[in-house]
Parts: structure tokens; sequence; C-alpha cells
């Protein structure tokens, strides 16, 4: 398989002001961008009347801010940006690039104080295409708090991240293609834990297990697979084969597995009045169905590209995208060759940003070198985390895909609450968070939100 490439895309709210900052300033904070005309007398009246206008010189502004912040990194930060002469699609993925109106933000329906007299424009911020190597994780953590830093902004709920995976121009093998599409369809309600509620039910994040046609009853042999009644696969022999990696590994655990749900049942305590976070109607219960062994059966059949896309996409863009590869796709060639992760919230946190790039593209290399029994016993483990949560969970699978340092990260979020935190706030405090001898400073962001009970 060729190296593993990856791209981020982060979406956020950029707030600016037609009126002198000053009544602004907050030393917690990072500056409001000024557009008054004392701040920028070479504005022309047309500029303020023109919403296109502002927006475009927030791109500016932003643009800038980057390649400012790449020219002053060292060359150990810097990651290698694949090369892909003459393909027009991945071509395109060459440099980091701003782009306005892609964020699906929901507007807040009731006023807030904090925002009185601010004007404000939501972003997608677009790393080039880049080798998943350390450099390249260091550059977009670098970026990413520099934004932080540099622009006030937000990430509400309804903000996203998300993470491109491939193998460059080329495609990803059949087999590991397969196995990379069972481990996501096996994990993601437990990969979901390190998401906060609002992505749970986020109808542009759906589960695959909710929307996929593997969902909708589809059967193997409409989608060019083998029958299943003909399919060998020893999954019980694979089970007592395969020894999980976790159980090889030497981590430090200070959140006992039956300490999890409580845990994440503390976000459910604070009213998500603000946001429409979640199906109307609908009560925030795990989704059940189908039985994850059959799924993954029916996945492991398939025998192309477009048959394992064509089982696992959904109508509307889910947790995961796999249209790229669906037989729809396959023959454009406007089309590049990756895997969509799309469940996580927004986040200009550089640290997760990096860690979830990492966790994205660990689950495709263990797809890519992990011996099939391993593969199995994965999915197994998933199957049965549906009926006993407490015997397995987010920090068990990061370390089963070789993630430790990864599950490191997860883990200390959950104690102090910073997975869901950032949602919460009107405003992103400037300094970048930190994880250091496992003392995170969080800005007291989670703090505030737990104490005041409501969605800031």
């Amino acid at each position: 398989m060729h190296p593993l490439t990856f791209s981020v895309e982060l979406e956020a709210v950029y707030f600016f002001s037609l009126r002198p900052v000053g009544i602004y300033n907050d030393p917690r904070l990072a500056p409001v961008v000024d557009m008054s005309p004392q701040g920028n007398p070479g504005f022309t009246m047309h500029s303020y009347n023109n919403l296109d206008g502002m927006k475009a010189e927030i791109i500016r502004r932003v643009s800038y801010a980057i390649k400012n912040c790449l020219s002053e990194l060292p060359q150990s930060y810097r990651g290698e940006v694949v090369s892909v002469e003459g393909d027009p699609v991945l071509s395109q993925y060459q440099e980091w690039k701003i782009k306005s109106g892609k964020a699906t933000v929901k507007k807040d329906s009731r006023p807030r104080p904090e925002y009185e007299g601010l004007w404000d424009v939501d972003l997608e911020v677009q790393s080039p295409l880049m080798y998943a190597a350390e450099a390249s994780f260091k550059e977009v953590e670098a970026v990413t708090n520099m934004l932080r830093a540099t622009f006030r902004a937000a990430v509400p709920p309804f903000c996203g991240m998300r993470v491109l995976v491939g193998a460059g121009s080329s495609s990803v093998p059949l087999p590991t293609f397969v196995k990379m599409a069972a481990v996501c369809w096996a994990s993601n309600p437990i990969l979901q834990q390190i998401h906060p509620i609002s992505c749970h039910y986020n109808r542009r994040r759906k589960d695959p297990r909710e929307t996929a046609q593997l969902d909708q009853g589809e059967k193997a042999e409409q989608t060019e697979a083998k029958p299943v009644d003909k399919l060998d696969i020893p999954i019980q022999e694979y089970i007592n084969k395969a020894r999980p990696k976790r159980l090889l590994t030497e981590f430090k655990r200070t959140l006992p597995r039956n300490m999890l749900n409580i845990v994440l049942s503390l976000e459910r305590t604070i009213p998500f009045n603000t946001y429409e976070v979640h199906r109307s109607g609908q009560p925030l219960e795990p989704i059940t169905h189908p039985d994850i062994l059959q799924g993954a059966i029916q996945l492991f059949s398939s025998r192309s590209h477009g048959a394992v896309a064509n089982l696992i996409n959904t109508n509307s863009l889910g947790a995961y995208n796999f249209n790229c590869y669906s037989d729809e796709n396959v023959e454009e060639k406007n089309t590049k060759a990756t895997v969509e992760f799309c469940m996580a919230a927004g986040s200009l946190d550089g640290r997760w940003v990096s860690t979830h790039a990492r966790i994205c593209t660990g689950i495709v290399q263990f797809a890519a070198t992990a011996p099939e029994e391993n593969v199995w016993r994965m999915i197994y483990e998933c199957h049965g985390a549906e009926i006993d949560k407490a015997k397995y969970d987010v920090i068990d699978l990061l370390l089963d895909l070789g993630l430790a340092k990864e599950a490191e990260t997860v883990q200390y979020r959950f104690v102090v609450g910073s997975y869901f935190g950032e949602t919460l706030q009107p405003f992103l405090t400037s300094k970048a968070i930190t994880y250091e001898d496992d003392v995170a400073d969080v800005n007291d962001e989670t703090d505030q939100a737990m104490r005041s009970g409501r969605a800031h």
C-alpha cells in the first residue's frame, strides 16, 4: 500500500467589529478583528455595505496569519505535502486554504450579551494533503493553535472537524478498504464516546448503523458480494487465536471502565436548549441495530470498492463518507480517493486536532497492517460492548489500534471535560490547551460551563 496521506478541515466562527475594538479587549481572549473605518482608512464605504467584501477581508487576514505562522515554523514542524503532478483534483490540496459559508453553524435563537455589536463569519480552514508523518501532525497542531491565539473565535455544536485519509492519488487496496469499513462500522458507537453529545445526534454526522444500506437491509448479492451462506469466515477461531494489543501495552489507566459512563453522563446534565443537537422527538438513547457481526460479515463478503462503499454509505453526510469509492463516483476524474471521518466536533485545540487526525489515520493503518484475526477480534469486542459497555470502552479500542499516546490524551480529556467544553463557550480562550505531565490547562472553559449549568 502507498504511504498514508491526510488533510484536516476545521470549521469555526470568527468575529469582527465595525467599530473600534478597544471595548472588546479581554486579556483571556484573542482580539476581535478590527474592521472599523478608524482602523482601516483604506477601506471604501462599499466594503462596509457588502458582507461578501467583509468575508473576503477576513479570509485574507486568516490566510496571511497562516502563511506567517508557517514561515516561522522549524522544518521539523513542517509536513511533507503530497506531490501529485498532473492530478487535477489533488493538485488543489497543495496549501492551506480558507473558504466561507462552509460551516454547518446553528445560530443562537436567543440574544447573547457577549455578541452585542459583533459580526461573525463562519469559515472552513483546510490543510494541504500531507503524508501521515510526525512533522505533518505538528504542523496541523501549530496552525490550529495559532488560529486560536490570533482571532476571536468559537466552535458552537454545529461546527465540525473532518479528517480525510487516503493513499495519495492511489486507491486504498481492496483488502484494506474492506477492513477499514468494517472497523468503522463496528467501532463507531465506541468512538463516539470521545465526541460531545451534540455530535452523536447531529443530522449531518449520523451513525452508519442508523442510515447505511447495511441497516436498510441491503443484501450482499445486490452489491457484487459473495452470498453470506457461502462465506467461510472462521470468526470463533480468529477470536481464540488473536491476543488483543491492549493486553501487551503498558498503559496507566486513571479512568476505570465502570466510571466512563458516569463521566459521560455529566455532559447530559447540561441543558443544550440553545442548540438543536438531536433529532426532534427522539430520545437520547444509543442506536442498537443492526447486529455488528452480521454487518461486518456483509462488508467482508464484498468484492469491490464500490460494493463496500454502497453498503456503508448513507444518503446524507454521515459520520464517515466513503462516497469517493462508490459506483457512481469511481469513474469520475474529479474525485479524490479519500475516506472522510466526519464525526468530530469543531475544535481549535491544536493538540486535540492533531490527535484526532492521528486516530483517523491510525484506523486505516491498523486495517492495512493488522492480521485478519486481529480485526475480527476487535469487531467482536465492539459487538460485546453493546451488551456490556463496562468491559470494553474507547480507551481499550485505541490501545488495540496501537494508539497508546492518543489514548492518554483522550483519557485526560474525559477527566477534565474538555471533550465537550469548547463547544459550550461563546468565545474560545486565546491560550492553547496544554497536556503536560497529566496536568491539562483548559483555561477554566469546562469549569465555567459546569458551574453555570447551561450552554453559554
